[in-house]
């Protein structure tokens, strides 16, 4: 269903890695989302059959936040195990 409006959101993100080798690291992170909208429409028009349907003003908002981890191994000239 189409929607019109003004609308606005950020994002927060953050990490740290801790290097194992040259070659291997681990991390961990965090991301923070928020968008809101307000003045917006949803076009009901031509999308409900069997009656008259109009726009209705919409207004909503949402917030997510995640964590993840992270392995990484670089390539190059570091050998991924280190033999001494």
């Amino acid at each position: 269903m189409p929607e019109d409006g003004k609308g606005w959101g950020y994002q927060l993100e953050g990490f740290v890695s801790y290097c194992v080798t040259q070659a291997w690291s681990v991390g961990i992170g965090g991301r923070y989302w928020h968008m809101q909208t307000n003045e917006g429409l949803a076009h009901f028009e031509n999308h409900i059959v069997g009656i008259t349907a109009v726009p209705q003003p919409v207004d909503w908002k949402v917030d997510n936040f995640a964590m993840f981890l992270q392995l990484s191994l670089k390539f190059g000239p570091y050998s991924a195990i280190d033999v001494h």
